[in-house]
C-alpha cells in the first residue's frame, strides 16, 4: 500500500508541476522593437506569467531604455539593472538581490557625471548616500542604517560651504547662485510659503525676489543691471499646502519700469476685478475689491479715487449693502479731494435732491398756523441743502475752472441767483455760460 501511495504522489507532481518557458517580443506602432524577454508558466497558469532571465525595453527610436535580470524562480529581479536616457547615456545602474535593491546604486546626469550614489542592504537604506552637482562636486551627504537616518543630510554649495538648515539653494554650472529660498512655515497644520525667495542671473545679480507672507507675496523683478523692472502682488490663500507656488491670484497695484527707472505701465488688479464684478452685478465681491483698491496705501491717486467714487455710488444706492448716504458722502468727498470732481458733483446732487424732496412737501402744505410753522422749518432745511450744494459745486469749480461741465456751471449760477449771491466766481461763471 505504501508503494502504491508513493507512486500515486509522483504522478500528481508530474502532471501538475509542469513549467513551460516561452519568449516574448513586442513592437512599437512604428515597427521598432519595444520589449524582449523570457517568461515561464507554472502549473498551466497563463495569466500570471513570470519573467526570467534578461528583459530589455526600448524607446520608439530603437534605443535601449531599460534592462533587467530575473532569477529562475520567475518574477523576481535578481542581478544587474540599467536604465538609459533617450540619448543612450546611462541614467541609473545597480543590482537586485531576490527582488530587493542591494549594494551601491548610481544615477548619472546626461553628461555622464554622477548625480547620486545610494547604498542598500537587501532593500533597506544603508551606509553613505551622496548627491552631486552637474559639475561633479558634492551637493549633499547623509548616512543611513537599516532605513534610519543616523547622520542627517548636509547640503553644500559648489564651493563646499555648508548650507544652513531650512535654506534651499540651487546653483548655475559656473557655481554662482541660481536661487536661495528661506520659505518654510507651518500655519494651522499646513505648510505655507513664507519668508524670502531670491532668484539670480548667472552673473550673480538678482533676477526676482519674492517676499512671502503665508497667504500673499510681493514680487520684485530686476533687469540684469540690478535696475528694478516690475513690482507685482499675488495671493495664494489658505488652500496652499505645498512648498511650491500654487495657482495664484493677481492683486494690488502692479508697476513696470524701464531701464532708466521711469514708470511705463501700471495696473490695479483689485480695481479691475471690482469693476468686472460690478458690471456682472456681483456687488458683494465688487465692494470687497473696491475697498481693497481704495485702502491700498501704495496705490496711485488715480486708482484710489475711482474706487472711492464707486464705493460712494454703492452706498448711495444700496448696491450689495443697505443705503447709507452718510458713507456715500464720505467716499464722494474723499475722491473729490483727490481731484475726481464727480465726487463733488454727486454730493451737490444729493443735497439738491434732498432739497427738492422737501420743496414738494412744502408745496403740499396748507395755510393753517401749523402748516405755516412746518413750512418755515422745511424752508430752513431747503436753504441749508442748497447752500451745501453750492459749497461742493464751488469746490469742483476751483479744480476744473472753465473746464467744468455746462450743466454744473448753470446749476451753480442758478443757486447763486436763488440766494442773490454776487461775487467774482458768479461773474466768471456767468461769462463762461454766455460764451458756451
Amino acid at each position: 500500500m505504501k508503494n502504491n501511495f508513493f507512486l500515486f504522489g509522483v504522478a500528481i507532481f508530474m502532471i501538475y508541476g509542469v513549467t513551460a518557458q516561452k519568449s516574448l517580443t513586442n513592437f512599437h506602432s512604428n515597427g521598432k522593437l519595444r520589449l524582449t524577454g523570457m517568461y515561464i508558466i507554472k502549473n498551466g497558469d497563463t495569466i500570471n506569467k513570470l519573467e526570467v532571465g534578461l528583459w530589455k525595453e526600448y524607446y520608439k527610436t530603437g534605443q535601449l531604455m531599460e534592462s533587467t535580470f530575473y532569477n529562475n524562480k520567475g518574477g523576481e529581479e535578481d542581478g544587474p539593472y540599467k536604465y538609459y536616457y533617450k540619448s543612450g547615456q546611462l541614467q541609473e545602474y545597480g543590482f537586485y538581490h531576490k527582488g530587493e535593491k542591494d549594494g551601491y546604486w548610481y544615477t548619472y546626469f546626461e553628461n555622464n557625471t554622477k548625480k547620486t550614489i545610494k547604498n542598500y542592504n537587501v532593500g533597506k537604506k544603508n551606509g553613505d548616500w551622496t548627491r552631486y552637482y552637474k559639475s561633479g562636486k558634492l551637493e549633499a551627504k547623509a548616512t543611513y542604517n537599516k532605513d534610519s537616518l543616523v547622520s542627517p543630510w548636509v547640503n553644500l554649495t559648489p564651493k563646499g560651504n555648508i548650507i544652513p538648515e531650512g535654506i534651499s539653494m540651487t546653483f548655475y554650472i559656473n557655481g554662482n547662485k541660481k536661487s536661495v529660498k528661506d520659505t518654510n512655515i507651518t500655519h494651522n497644520g499646513k505648510q505655507f510659503l513664507d519668508g524670502i525667495s531670491t532668484h539670480y542671473y548667472s552673473n550673480g545679480s538678482i533676477k526676482k525676489k519674492y517676499e512671502l507672507h503665508k497667504e500673499h507675496a510681493t514680487i520684485f523683478h530686476y533687469f540684469e543691471n540690478n535696475t528694478l523692472n516690475k513690482v507685482s502682488y499675488i495671493e495664494y490663500g489658505s488652500k496652499q499646502n505645498k512648498l511650491t507656488f500654487p495657482k495664484t491670484n493677481k492683486v494690488g497695484l502692479w508697476k513696470e519700469y524701464n531701464l532708466t527707472g521711469k514708470l511705463v505701465a501700471e495696473k490695479d488688479w483689485d480695481l479691475s476685478k471690482a469693476t468686472t464684478y460690478f458690471q456682472s452685478k456681483k456687488f458683494n465681491e465688487a465692494h470687497t475689491y473696491f475697498l481693497k483698491s481704495a485702502l491700498n496705501v501704495i496705490n496711485s491717486d488715480k486708482n484710489i479715487m475711482k474706487a472711492q467714487f464707486a464705493l460712494g455710488i454703492m452706498n448711495e444706492n444700496g448696491l450689495g449693502m443697505d443705503k447709507n448716504v452718510d458713507k456715500a458722502h464720505i467716499w464722494y468727498e474723499k475722491c473729490g479731494d483727490l481731484g475726481y470732481i464727480n465726487g463733488y458733483y454727486n454730493i451737490a446732487a444729493m443735497y439738491i435732491n434732498a432739497a427738492n424732496t422737501l420743496l414738494k412737501q412744502m408745496n403740499e402744505l396748507g395755510i393753517s398756523d401749523g402748516d405755516k410753522k412746518n413750512y418755515n422749518k422745511l424752508k430752513t432745511y431747503v436753504d441749508t441743502h442748497f447752500n451745501n450744494s453750492i459749497t461742493y459745486l464751488e469746490k469742483a469749480y476751483k479744480v476744473k475752472g472753465s473746464k467744468m461741465s455746462s450743466p454744473a456751471l448753470k446749476m451753480l449760477l442758478d443757486l447763486y441767483t436763488r440766494f442773490g449771491i454776487e461775487n467774482e466766481t458768479q461773474k466768471e461763471i456767468k461769462k463762461l455760460i454766455e460764451k458756451k
